[in-house]
C-alpha cells in the first residue's frame, strides 16, 4: 500500500529502540508479505508533500516549543533529552494494513485501557492539568492540529504499530496468540516476544510517507523541545 504524505512520528529513545525494532523485523520477516518500519507513535499526519519540508520543519519547531512549554517537558537531572513515558495495552490485532497488529497507548500505566478512539478537543480542555503521559500526548496532538491548522478527518488513535499487513483480523490474531507473551515472563520465553508495557519517547520525526512502506524516509528530527537533532 502505497501514501503521498508527510507523517510526524514520536519516536522512542535510543536505548528503547533496538527490542522494538527487533519485534517489528521478527514480524515482517515470519508473517510475509509485511514490511519492516522504525518504531512509532504516530503523533500527526496527513500534511501534503507540496508544503516545502522547510516550512513543515518550522511548523513542527513551534508547535514542540508550545507543547514542551505548557506540559512542562524537560530533561531530568543526569538526563540528556527530555522523554515522554507512555503506557501501552496488550497486541491486538486491528482491521486494516496500518493497524494489522498495534498496542494501544493507556490512559494510565496501572489501569488498562479499551483500545479506543479519541477526540482531542473533548478529552482534554485547554487549561487541563498535565499529569500523565497520555494527557501531554493528548496536549501535543491538540498543538499540532493547531499550529498546522488542519484537524484529519478521523478522531485520534494513538497506538505503537507493530506490523503492517493486509492479512485478516483473524489471521492476525492467530500471530499474536502465537508469537507474545503475557508480560513480565521475560524476552522471548517459550518462543514468544515479550509484550512493552511502558515506553519511553525521546524523539519526533518527520517522515516523507512517499510510495510503498519501504520507500519511506525520513527527513528531520527534533527533540521534544522543538530543537532539532541529528538522524
Amino acid at each position: 500500500m502505497s501514501l503521498q504524505m508527510y507523517s510526524i512520528w514520536l519516536c522512542p529513545k535510543p536505548s528503547e529502540v533496538a527490542p522494538l525494532q527487533d519485534t517489528i523485523t521478527h514480524l515482517a520477516e515470519r508473517h510475509q508479505p509485511a514490511p519492516s518500519f522504525a518504531p512509532h507513535v504516530t503523533f500527526y499526519s496527513g500534511i501534503d508533500t507540496s508544503v516545502p519540508v522547510e516550512q513543515v520543519k518550522a511548523t513542527l519547531k513551534t508547535g514542540l516549543q508550545r507543547w514542551s512549554k505548557e506540559c512542562e517537558l524537560k530533561a531530568l537531572e543526569g538526563e540528556a533529552d527530555a522523554v515522554l513515558d507512555l503506557g501501552l495495552d496488550l497486541p491486538t490485532a486491528g482491521t486494516f494494513f496500518f493497524q494489522a497488529i498495534i498496542q494501544p497507548v493507556t490512559e494510565d500505566f496501572t489501569i488498562p485501557a479499551e483500545p479506543s478512539v479519541v477526540d482531542v478537543d473533548t478529552t482534554l480542555s485547554a487549561d487541563s492539568p498535565k499529569r500523565t503521559g497520555f494527557e501531554a500526548l493528548l496536549k501535543g496532538r491538540q498543538i499540532l492540529e493547531q499550529v498546522f491548522e488542519k484537524k484529519p478527518p478521523k478522531p485520534y488513535f494513538p497506538h505503537l504499530s507493530l506490523m503492517y499487513s493486509d492479512k485478516d483480523q483473524q489471521a492476525l490474531q492467530a500471530i499474536v496468540d502465537e508469537e507474545f507473551s503475557v508480560p513480565g515472563t521475560g524476552v522471548q520465553q517459550g518462543g514468544k516476544l515479550d509484550v512493552a508495557e511502558t515506553v519511553g519517547f525521546s524523539r519526533v520525526t518527520v517522515v516523507a510517507c512517499v510510495g510503498k512502506t519501504e520507500e519511506w524516509k525520513e527527513v528531520a528530527r527534533f527533540d521534544l523541545e522543538g530543537n532539532e537533532v541529528d538522524q
